[in-house]
């Protein structure tokens, strides 16, 4: 793949990311908020796989774009645990969920206020400044080494345990395929397991490890732990039954996921 468009991928997602910039100050619409956290993804990505060339020199996120980038995702996860429970609820007036939905309007003012000190203000990224430390291609040796070094570290993260944090791991590794996939497909192929070859299948899996964190997070910022008894059934239980039926969904989720892993050969990857 040639330098440039490398070059030119970088230099659109920098365009994008400091226009929604602009555009999330005050606001915090939701699909700005996706598609900017979706361009900060994507160009990570790349910049990983140009850091696996030895004469790359390393490329990072900047720090103010780190920040935005963390604070809005917190923004967004309330946005959707709100819509989620306004919709799903079986009472939405009861008064623990109004109660709940209340706080999160709360911690969401708060996060967009942290936010608010990275939207405003310069640009959380130079153009200019990445491009020149750019100075490598991405030749078939990088690509190789960048696909034996994510199956690695895939294949780490399920060899100790079906954790959500080793879930959240593979998911992170398998998004950096799908958006370098551009760069990558034509060498890294032969590198990948069968269950892995194409964009479709490695988004399919991805999708469902997204579904799986969404519920994840949604738990945590409702303080549900790793166990949840069914609540009895009256009026009152609206928010409780809301609660349990999320955590059934992960444990689902779960082991769709799981059954999907093993039946990955990672390791014999990892070993070409």
């Amino acid at each position: 793949m040639k330098k440039n468009t490398i070059e030119d991928s970088i230099e659109k997602r920098c365009e994008k990311i400091n226009r929604l910039q602009g555009k999330l100050a005050d606001k915090f619409d939701m699909e700005d908020i996706h598609e900017l956290r979706l361009q900060v993804k994507k160009i990570r990505a790349t910049f990983r796989l140009l850091n696996e060339n030895d004469h790359q020199e390393k490329i990072r996120l900047p720090r103010r774009l780190k920040d935005l980038y963390n604070s809005v995702g917190m923004i967004r996860n309330i946005q959707l645990l709100r819509d989620k429970i306004s919709k799903e609820a079986s009472n939405p007036n009861d008064a623990i969920v109004l109660a709940t939905l209340t706080q999160l309007n709360f911690d969401e003012d708060g996060w967009k206020e942290k936010a608010n000190k990275y939207a405003q203000g310069r640009k959380v990224i130079k153009r200019k400044k990445i491009l020149k430390h750019i100075t490598t291609a991405v030749d078939e040796k990088t690509v190789k080494k960048f696909a034996r070094k994510k199956l690695s570290e895939m294949q780490s993260q399920g060899s100790i345990d079906f954790s959500d944090n080793a879930l959240h791991s593979v998911r992170k590794i398998l998004k950096d395929f799908t958006y370098t996939w551009p760069h990558i497909e034509k060498n890294a192929t032969s590198a990948m397991p069968i269950a892995l070859r194409t964009q479709d299948k490695i988004k399919s899996l991805t999708e469902m490890l997204g579904d799986f964190q969404d519920t994840r997070v949604f738990l945590d910022i409702l303080h549900v732990g790793t166990r949840i008894e069914q609540p009895i059934q009256n009026g009152s239980a609206a928010m409780e039954n809301f609660k349990y039926n999320l955590f059934q969904q992960k444990r689902k989720l779960k082991k769709q996921i799981q059954n999907r892993l093993n039946h990955i050969n990672l390791q014999a990857a990892t070993q070409k």
